[in-house]
């Protein structure tokens, strides 16, 4: 490793760049310029203390990491389950056991479910007309977690949740879509544990298929503007 050759007093330039690793390869030329410098006494204890550090947290959060194991491991096939949906992964699920439990009977609904989270858009009203749709305070460790979850969902191909992330990020914006999808996967979630059944993606023309008709006239509409005359039949049965 090239900071411990630092640390052990190694100053030739080749012999540090040879220690390259990753990108760093094809950029032998730039990584000498980099490395061109002095190196002192008390600059090598400072990267040794660090490195020390580093170590450390990386045996702390690998302890931490197996007792929780050892806790969720009456759960495993429960959080299996969830992390067939799309976006969530075994830590996310880990983290809806972990603060929602098996028994979700204290909530009688996902919507209730899902305003403790955070996740439920809020509703304010004043003189019939609606204010704001910020979403209430809740459990911040589920929002997080959820939230995070959202955003891995662009680049989760052919699936119903990445295209339910861009449809919302047209209307909304990127941000208020993760908090949208951040709430339809919770959901989720609360359904497969409610339901005690399997997840099944719906796939990317969800949308399109349940409105057949919008979409052949937003299409009809955009073909017109280019100036084509378009004329509609329905498939034969």
């Amino acid at each position: 490793m090239m900071l411990n050759l630092i640390i052990a007093g190694e100053g030739d330039l080749k012999t540090l760049a040879l220690e390259a690793r990753g990108r760093l390869r094809s950029k032998h030329g730039a990584l000498r310029e980099a490395l061109t410098g002095r190196v002192r006494e008390h600059h090598r204890l400072l990267l040794k203390t660090h490195l020390t550090l580093i170590d450390n947290l990386d045996a702390a959060i690998g302890s931490l990491t197996a007792e929780i194991e050892r806790y969720m491991s009456p759960f495993a096939d429960i959080r299996d389950r969830l992390d067939a949906v799309t976006g969530i992964d075994p830590d996310v699920a880990t983290v809806f056991i972990s603060e929602m439990g098996t028994d979700l009977s204290p909530w009688p609904t996902y919507r209730r479910a899902a305003s403790c989270a955070g996740l439920r858009p809020g509703q304010h009203e004043s003189a019939g007309k609606r204010k704001s749709g910020r979403t209430r305070y809740g459990n911040r460790w589920i929002k997080q977690a959820f939230v995070q979850a959202a955003w891995s969902t662009q680049r989760a191909h052919g699936t119903y949740m990445q295209a339910h992330f861009r449809r919302a990020r047209a209307r909304r914006g990127p941000k208020k879509a993760a908090v949208a999808v951040a709430n339809s996967l919770f959901v989720r979630c609360y359904v497969l544990l409610e339901k005690d059944g399997d997840y099944r993606d719906l796939g990317t023309s969800y949308y399109e298929e349940r409105s057949r008709d919008k979409v052949a006239q937003k299409l009809v509409r955009k073909l017109e503007r280019l100036g084509y005359k378009v004329s509609v039949s329905a498939p034969a049965a």
